[in-house]
């Protein structure tokens, strides 16, 4: 200044000694708040206030607020849009226990917290070592394990129910049936084999009285050749010859239709035979078919019985760890109730919040809890009774099984042996059948024969009657019948012979099919009584089945109308899957769970944030209520990063207004040795702060879309209104000291600090307001936010505190204005000139 000179203020050239112009706008505003204090502070109260209560602390934490046209930000609204707002930032909420997670009783503590979250109105799913994929493990469900089990019971039942069906009595009926026709067909095989053995045994004494007639005759044609003295002898020999003949031929005719009836009862026995083998055969394959059948429902049943018996052994370790859960919830239930009324005793102001009715309905569900526990545990007792009966009856009928089955296969055994031994008795039966057809041919042809030559002989008779002329003919023919007949009785002889060995074949077949239906008869006798054991034995079984049955349906509907349960069976924890689920969210010493909490709203919003709390809170009374209850419960991620930071932000926020107001005050007091001024400047920034961030609110809301300030806004405004308008005030109130140091009173010592200071305050609040304004531009709505609170401050601190607020403040007070201080003497205060300044 002392090189440059008046130089500073080129291109003007100030007058020496010229002095400030008064500030026209503040010497109306000190005018009317002098005249009017009274007025004028009840008409900024109803100005100013209303536009205060505005401002509810409504925050933000959402950096994309900051930058919404990033294509960052335009991401997370895509995936949010696609897949919901929790999912693109979910939550985590971590179990620190000094026990082992990686037990059953750990995993139903993890599931124990896992419902308990999911059940909050404000999370859509949850993920953990239990529920991987948002719904729990159906393994660890015991509505499932039995369900399970029913399904095998059901298979047991089925397979069952086809066993009685095929052991039922029609089975039965229908192998004696052709047992029957057996034992009819070898009856009338007997009658056919006996009649023949009569024909046979007549046809024999024809053939040996045939023969014999045949040798005579033959005998006395070679008489009549030699002698024709001896034609009388002759004759005779040859009537008599012809006489037995007769006789013979007639006892043969006899034989042989006796015979022909035999052959035929022996063709119809041998076809009843053999439809009665063909169905013994066909019951031979039912009866294979059953077997098959039976064992493969033996199988069934065996699985059925493993599968029900470890379902009643994880029935009976559930409900030993239901008991022990209810044991614990009872006693949990208990000490809450106690710490609560004792709580509550202790803070009866405090148990009047919504957190404290929050906490008594989370006390409520579980007494609640408690108490449907309890009777779950009366219901699991008694189907368990039920189902300890129903494995007994299972038990009790598969010994019956097994024992009718082995009966069945003794049986089926012997009725293999029979039907082999029926099978070569009619292959017999069918050869001594051909034979014995083959031999009646032959004695058809021999009896033929035999009657032509009796003919002749007859005709030769007659012949030798009419004339002796005609002998030697009639000889000739005699000789000729006679060799006919030899070769007539030869055949019959042949045709006896295969007969008789046809025959005895016949019989060694009869015998054979006889026994063959003998032990066919005792085999399905044997069988029908091993069949009828099994039968019985299903009977049982299948009641049994029935109930064990109707008890794990109705624990399955627990699904569907209340708790299903959770269990976690032994074998599970070496399951690959399972491993590979806690690895996932256990850590591997077992002592750390994470939960992966999804919300359903942003995760930056006040509303996820608020429902941090009770999260936590739901957690930590879900551990408390479970097999593991010692441990600490921690929340992470984006979310409760935001609530610790809203947490700390309004502790840090109160704590320094407070350390900056008071320190402000406490040097305002040292500079104006008073405490009554310090005292509403102190207000007049307040005020400007909070009418400032009314405004702020309302502009982030409307015009810039957003559901709140960005949460530093507030602190930055603060600090940075207080620190400019607390300059101002010092500025003006000094000014204000100096004009009553001159013998001024308040109220002309105010009207004149206004009226000089007016114009240089203004400077500087355009200024800083230019200065600051110029983040309203920057593309950030932080900084934007921040811009816009030190524009709209500065407005309202210059115009309606400083302008009205101070003047009718220190018209108001007056001479009290030193208080509680020495007010200096007018005489002993330095004259003050007024202050030059060359523009």
């Amino acid at each position: 200044m002392s090189v440059f000179g008046t130089s500073m203020y080129w291109p003007r050239k100030p007058k020496p000694g010229a002095a400030h112009k008064p500030s026209a706008f503040w010497n109306f505003t000190s005018k009317i708040a002098v005249r009017r204090p009274w007025i004028t502070l009840l008409a900024l109260v109803i100005i100013l206030v209303p536009v205060a209560l505005l401002f509810t602390n409504k925050r933000t934490f959402d950096p994309l607020q900051d930058i919404p046209n990033a294509p960052s930000a335009q991401g997370f609204h895509y995936v949010s849009n696609a897949f919901g707002q929790g999912n693109v930032l979910p939550s985590q909420i971590v179990l620190q226990s000094p026990d082992n997670l990686r037990t059953a009783q750990g995993l139903t503590t993890i599931n124990n917290i896992s419902v308990t979250l999911e059940n909050l109105s404000s999370v859509t799913e949850v993920q953990s070592a239990t529920q991987p994929t948002g719904t729990v493990i159906k393994q660890f469900q015991i509505a499932n394990q039995n369900q399970q089990a029913a399904k095998g019971l059901n298979q047991v039942q089925s397979g069952l129910t086809t066993l009685q069906n095929k052991l039922s009595p029609s089975s039965a009926s229908s192998a004696t049936s052709g047992t029957q026709k057996l034992v009819n067909g070898s009856k009338q095989v007997t009658s056919g084999i006996a009649q023949v053995g009569t024909g046979i045994t007549s046809l024999q004494k024809g053939s040996a009285q045939l023969a014999t007639g045949a040798t005579k005759l033959a005998n006395g044609s070679q008489t009549v050749t030699q002698n024709l003295s001896k034609l009388a002898s002759s004759l005779v020999q040859t009537q008599q010859g012809t006489a037995k003949v007769a006789k013979g031929l007639t006892q043969t005719a006899t034989g042989s239709t006796q015979l022909q009836a035999g052959i035929g009862k022996l063709v119809k026995g041998e076809q009843s035979l053999t439809q009665g083998s063909n169905t013994v055969a066909q019951n031979l394959q039912k009866l294979a078919t059953s077997m098959t059948q039976t064992n493969q429902g033996a199988a069934q049943l065996a699985q059925g019985l493993g599968k029900t018996q470890q379902g009643a052994s994880q029935l009976a370790s559930g409900t030993k760890n239901l008991a022990q859960g209810s044991t614990q919830l009872s006693q949990g239930s208990s000490l809450l109730v106690n710490a609560l009324a004792a709580w509550a005793k202790a803070n009866p102001q405090a148990s009047q919040s919504p957190q404290w009715a929050q906490i008594v309905g989370i006390a409520q569900s579980l007494a609640k809890g408690s108490s449907s526990l309890s009777n779950g545990l009366n219901q699991v007792a008694t189907g368990q009774q039920s189902l300890v009966n129903g494995l007994g009856q299972l038990q009790t009928g598969a010994t019956k099984l097994q024992n009718g089955i082995a009966q069945q296969q003794i049986g089926a055994t012997q009725l293999a042996k029979g039907a082999q031994g029926l099978t070569g008795g009619i292959s017999q039966l069918q050869t001594g059948t051909t034979s014995l057809a083959q031999a009646t041919g032959q004695l058809s042809a021999g009896i033929t024969s035999l009657a032509n030559g009796s003919q002749q002989l007859a005709k030769g008779e007659q012949q030798q009657a009419s004339g002796a002329s005609q002998l030697a003919k009639g000889s000739s023919q005699i000789t000729t019948n006679i060799a006919k007949l030899g070769s007539g009785a030869t055949s019959l002889t042949n045709g006896a012979q295969k007969l008789a060995g046809g025959t005895t074949s016949l019989a060694a077949g009869s015998k054979q099919v006889t026994g063959g239906i003998e032990q066919l008869a005792s085999a399905i006798t044997q069988s029908t009584s091993g069949l009828q054991k099994a039968a019985n034995g299903v009977n049982q079984i299948n009641k049994g089945v029935k109930s064990v049955n109707s008890f794990l349906t109705s624990t399955n509907e627990a699904t569907t109308t209340g708790n299903p349960g959770f269990y976690v069976p032994t074998s599970a924890l070496t399951s690959k899957n399972i491993v590979k689920t806690m690895n996932a969210y256990i850590s591997p010493d077992g002592h750390v769970a994470e939960f992966t909490v999804i919300l359903n709203v942003n995760p930056y919003s006040m509303t996820a944030i608020n429902d941090v709390s009770t999260i936590k809170t739901a957690a930590q009374v879900a551990l408390l209520n479970s097999p593991i209850h010692s441990g600490t419960i921690y929340a992470t991620g984006t979310t409760p990063t935001q609530y610790e930071l809203n947490k700390i932000s309004n502790q840090d926020f109160t704590r320094t207004v407070t350390i900056v107001l008071a320190a402000i005050f406490l040097l305002l007091v040292l500079m104006l040795r008073s405490i009554i001024t310090p005292t509403y400047i102190i207000i007049s920034l307040a005020g400007t702060y909070f009418v400032t961030v009314g405004i702020l609110q309302t502009i982030a809301d409307t015009v810039l879309g957003k559901p709140g300030i960005s949460w530093p806004v507030p602190f930055f405004a603060f600090l940075l209104l207080v620190a400019l308008g607390v300059d101002y005030s010092i500025f003006l109130m000094s000014r204000f000291e100096e004009e009553m140091h001159r013998g001024l009173s308040p109220k002309e010592a105010i009207q004149e600090a206004m009226g000089k200071m007016g114009n240089v305050i203004f400077s500087a609040a355009v200024i800083m307001a230019g200065t600051f304004g110029s983040m309203t531009v920057a593309g950030v709505s932080s900084l934007e936010e921040i811009g816009i609170s030190i524009v709209v401050g500065l407005f309202l601190y210059f115009v309606f505190f400083l302008g009205f607020f101070v003047p009718a403040m220190a018209a108001i007070i007056e001479n009290g204005h030193f208080w509680p201080f020495t007010k200096p003497k007018t005489q002993d205060m330095p004259r003050v000139t007024e202050p030059s300044v060359d523009l």
